[in-house]
């Protein structure tokens, strides 16, 4: 069982990556480029196309690492003028991709150009900007299986789109930002909807989807503080897992804010944020066997004040 910061690992199969997933861009989005440029430098690609500029608004900030090791950050961002994507469960999506044609679920997004911005330690990194509807963002944030989805799908498309070797299969969220640097707006058609030439998703074998099945079950836990009078000092969580037979069976990710359990022989996840920073390195973990409780003792760092 490790204990390590708050990545989380997109468990969607890699065959969804060799080049069988395709994003459909709305209106065949395209990245703005600087306007000057373009008044003396017509796009020649798109010469009779009409389009128009959308803003965007910060939603999620999502680190991941190129192949080399650099940092490259996504700003998953908001737009009215992107196409929603189509509502359905969690259940229903993963009936979706084990399906025989699963070609009728598609992701309208729009990736914009990689530009460099400063992270906080002052390194520069490449940044995306990746536009989706006010609504599929709200379900990004709600629906464990379809963030796992729409972030792959991002990574994916970033990748083919832009010559970008990423490490799909793990990154980051940054819970107390919503962007790297201020999104820029990008240009679309506003010729009005398009109908792609080809299916969102192509092919998925049976064998492949099953790995996108969601994980419903959540173990019974709780959460206290001790001392239980006086300055909070440490945050244990105990978790109650009946199917569980040893601590092989489990890890258990912990961040700064945030902790992430799992069984996956039994299927009990645990994705959790914390009201107290905790001091990752002094995190300590034990499984009683006999009681099937998993204890976590989390030193807090620092108390959030109100509103932080």
């Amino acid at each position: 069982m490790s204990a390590k910061t708050n990545k989380v690992l997109l468990e969607v199969d890699r065959g969804l990556l060799e080049k069988k997933l395709m994003i459909e861009e709305p209106h065949h989005a395209f990245a703005a480029p600087n306007e000057e440029l373009e008044r003396l430098f017509p796009t020649p690609e798109r010469p009779e196309q009409p389009c128009k500029i959308i803003q965007l608004k910060p939603g999620i900030c999502v680190k991941a690492r190129a192949t080399s090791g650099e940092k490259v950050f996504l700003n998953l961002c908001t737009s009215e003028e992107i196409p929603q994507t189509k509502d359905v469960s969690e259940i229903e999506l993963a009936q979706i991709l084990n399906s025989d044609d699963p070609s009728t679920f598609r992701v309208p997004m729009s990736l914009g150009e990689g530009r460099f911005e400063k992270d906080k330690s002052g390194q520069q990194c490449q940044v995306f900007d990746i536009a989706i509807h006010p609504k599929t963002l709200q379900k990004v944030e709600n629906n464990e299986l379809f963030r796992q989805f729409i972030l792959t799908a991002a990574m994916e498309g970033v990748q083919n789109k832009y010559n970008v070797a990423l490490k799909i299969g793990e990154v980051t969220i940054l819970t107390k930002r919503k962007s790297i640097g201020t999104p820029k707006s990008q240009r679309i058609r506003s010729d009005g909807p398009s109908t792609p030439a080809g299916p969102l998703i192509s092919e998925i074998c049976p064998a492949q989807a099953n790995d996108l099945k969601p994980r419903t079950r959540v173990p019974k836990y709780k959460i206290t503080g001790e001392p239980a009078k006086g300055k909070l000092q440490t945050m244990v969580a105990e978790l109650t897992l009946p199917e569980v037979a040893s601590s092989a069976e489990l890890t258990a990710d912990i961040g700064e804010d945030r902790i992430l359990v799992q069984a996956h022989k039994s299927n009990y996840k645990l994705d959790v944020f914390l009201p107290h920073l905790v001091d990752q390195d002094a995190v300590t973990a034990q499984f009683d066997r006999d009681s099937k409780i998993l204890t976590l003792w989390l030193p807090v760092k620092r108390v959030l004040a109100a509103g932080q």
